[in-house]
């Protein structure tokens, strides 16, 4: 494996060479990443002063096969005069451009994509340009929707569409042009056939996992059944009709190792035990291992019979585990590669990609108005890409299948030669054409059978015409007419029903079974419930019952309104406006405002009100119960220590603090009656909490009433004795 250093073009590092030398060669590489590339170079190379910041370029070919290309980004010579170079690769190109601020809607990948690089291309010079190459994501409706709002180019493609569709970011040189490509993981390397063994040693190289993650059963549920054994849970499907009354399976020989580790795996959408069985088992062997990353260097591979120049970027690797039960395929996501010093090279196996590059969140104040592309240049999109897919293939193997006759019985086109080990596969024989990307006996996505069918994700067609098209979503306008426009014609060819953007418009509509739902908003199911999160009712509603349970009711007038609401019975009304609300019954009247709470009887012309001031009114004064049967522990006051309590009271005058008018008062003070009570069990004074939470004193004054009335009778007994002492 020969690595060779170019620097504009002119060899600047080529082994065993003495002047074209050079130390401490590193090269770092990963997905969706540029990429860099650092080495140390000494006086004496002949590319010594050619070296300029911004804009050397430096090519990394691997047996003469370009692995990597960038600009050098920073020089810096030492006094032992060695000039440390550090080059980037060309997708940092993309962060010399800013994304103006725009609205993206109903664009399919491909063209949001060649949006984003016209524009890179518009600010930036011919060296730092790219060509749109292949683009394999999708999204689930081909329909995107999207804001940019001054981001770099690189930072916009890798939120906007790499992280959001599953995609990767490779540059690709063809023709002397150099092509950036938006491809799924499966469409970026090429699968290795080489697999990695760890063995018992799995958790030695795992970076995110320990025993504690491993499980050697599991207990598969699928869709959501609609009885349920148990009231008050719910029943999910399970695999015990196809896997002998068992609800789990597992590895026997992880069991073996780690003893039994269950846990419960949902898959909502099954519906079939066979396939829920399915399911589980590859779970067991492939998909819990998905989150894990291991990092392996040069001598760790070697001693597992690897070899690491076998593995590029972007590959997809067979690991295995046997005593694990493992059998899952890693992408090579990042590799380091020491150029003069193999033994040290390192690559990490990884289904989950790590950033290294901050995400910026835009804040969007303008929506900019776009046009949408017209059909034909659709068409012409999918088609370009289309040729790009095709013509960009650069491996791949024809392979005759034969049958136990020797003769062939149908043509496979593999990623590898063996069809055990091939990925990508496409089969033709005499049942039909298909596309799997997951081996030979994986699941065909793209199929054209003989019974007439297609099986595509996506098709393209300038006009189609069908008898009947069933499930799925439909949807019209954007790409074709702007506007979409349904219509339902009877046989005469009449219009009944029309949907376009501005709503349906129907002869008459109906709705059986079911509910009718709108944004979740308002619903109206089969019962004739009716469910509003929100809005407005005009007019009359009439409603033999009615009940609110929870939230509430907020009704809001322009203006002043007596009766927002009212409810009604004969001999009672209550009413509620903006001003307060009043209940009659017969002649009897509540009234409350926000100055007064009234009570009224309007046959005895009666009255009692607390006003806003704080004052009470009653025409026949406030009374409170005193019946006996009401009370217990009834004892006679002490006349005498009555009238040495009211003696010791302070009557004085005094003006509240809230009072603005200033206006004197007489009154006792609080703190001073409980002083002068001292440690008697006597409820005369409470304390209140004001609006801010402050504690203050109440003086309940009839409850020295009583104490009054003592204090006369004791004065009343000292009268009686002096009379007696004088004879009177």
């Amino acid at each position: 494996m020969i690595y060779e250093v170019l620097l504009d073009g002119k060899t600047l590092y080529y082994p065993g060479d003495l002047q074209c030398a050079v130390t401490k060669a590193k090269l770092e590489q990963a997905l969706n990443d540029s990429g860099t590339f650092e080495c140390d170079v000494p006086a004496s190379n002949p590319r010594y002063n050619a070296i300029e910041n911004r804009r050397s370029m430096v090519q990394i070919l691997k047996d003469g096969r370009e692995v990597f290309c960038g600009e050098v980004r920073e020089s810096e010579e030492s006094l032992d005069m060695v000039k440390q170079i550090y080059a980037v690769g060309e997708l940092a190109f993309l962060y010399d451009s800013i994304q103006p601020q725009g609205r993206y809607q109903d664009q399919t990948p491909l063209q949001f994509f060649t949006t984003l690089i016209n524009n890179h291309n518009a600010q930036v010079e011919e060296k730092k340009r790219f060509e749109v190459g292949v683009v394999t994501v999708k999204d689930p409706n081909d329909s995107i929707y999207r804001y940019t709002n001054y981001e770099d180019t690189l930072t916009c493609l890798r939120d906007k569409l790499c992280d959001r569709l599953g995609g990767y970011l490779r540059v690709r040189k063809a023709d002397g042009k150099r092509y950036l490509d938006l491809v799924t993981l499966q469409d970026y390397g090429t699968i290795c056939e080489q697999p990695i063994e760890f063995g018992e040693n799995l958790l030695d190289y795992a970076c995110n996992a320990s025993g504690a993650d491993i499980v050697t059963a599991v207990i598969p549920l699928g869709t959501r059944l609609d009885k349920s054994p148990v009231e008050g849970l719910d029943a999910y499907l399970d695999i015990k009709d196809v896997n002998n009354g068992v609800d789990y399976v597992y590895l026997p020989a992880a069991v073996e190792k780690f003893g039994w580790i269950k846990k419960v795996v949902h898959w909502d959408d099954v519906t079939t035990p066979a396939n829920l069985k399915k399911k589980a088992e590859e779970w067991l062997t492939e998909n819990q291992y998905e989150l894990l990353t291991l990092e392996v260097n040069a001598l760790d591979l070697s001693m597992m019979n690897s070899d690491i120049d076998s593995f590029d970027l972007g590959d997809s690797v067979n690991a295995l585990a046997e005593p694990y039960g493992m059998d899952a395929w890693f992408p090579v996501q990042k590799m380091t590669t020491y150029l003069q010093e193999p033994e040290k090279n390192k690559l990490t196996l990884s289904n989950t990609l790590k950033k290294s590059y901050t995400q910026q969140m835009a804040s969007l104040t303008n929506e900019l108005d776009e046009k949408i592309p017209q059909q034909s240049a659709l068409l012409q999109q999918a088609k370009d890409n289309a040729s790009q897919l095709i013509q960009t293939a650069t491996n791949g193997y024809i392979v005759l299948n034969m049958d136990d006759k020797g003769n062939p019985k149908e043509l496979l086109i593999m990623d590898t030669k063996d069809i055990d080990t091939a990925q990508k596969v496409w089969r033709w024989n005499i049942n039909g054409l298909g596309y799997s990307h997951t081996g030979y006996n994986g699941e065909y996505g793209l199929a054209l059978t003989m019974d007439g069918s297609i099986v595509a994700d996506f098709v393209t067609a300038g006009t189609m015409y069908a008898d009947r098209i069933k499930g799925g979503t439909l949807t019209l306008g954007g790409y074709s007419n702007d506007n979409g426009v349904m219509q339902v014609r009877d046989a005469q060819g009449n219009v009944h029903t029309m949907i376009d953007v501005s709503g349906l418009a129907t002869n008459n509509i109906k709705v059986t079974g079911g509910t009718l739902n709108i944004n979740d908003n308002f619903i109206v199911d089969a019962e004739g419930h009716m469910y509003a999160v929100d809005g407005a009712f005009k007019g009359t509603i009439e409603s033999s019952s009615a009940k609110i349970t929870g939230g509430y009711v907020h009704i809001e007038a322009a203006e002043s309104t007596d009766n927002l609401i009212e409810f009604k019975r004969p001999g009672t009304l209550v009413q509620m406006g903006t001003d307060g609300l009043r209940s009659v019954a017969d002649t009897r009247e509540l009234a409350a405002s926000y100055s007064a709470v009234s009570v009224r009887d309007t046959s005895a012309d009666t009255i009692a009100q607390m006003l806003s001031s704080g004052k009470g009114i009653s025409s026949y004064g406030w009374e409170s119960y005193s019946d006996k049967r009401l009370k217990h522990g009834i004892e006679s006051l002490d006349r005498e220590k009555s009238a040495a309590l009211i003696q010791s009271l302070r009557p004085c005058r005094f003006i509240y603090n809230y009072d603005a008018a200033g206006h004197y008062r007489h009154g006792l003070i609080a703190q001073e009656v409980l002083t002068a009570i001292g440690d008697e069990d006597w409820a005369i004074c409470s304390e209140y909490p004001d609006k801010d939470g402050k504690t203050y004193y109440a003086l309940d004054k009839t409850e020295l009433i009583a104490d009054l009335i003592a204090a006369v009778q004791h004065l009343n007994d000292r009268v009686d004795a002096l009379d007696a002492q004088k004879g009177v």
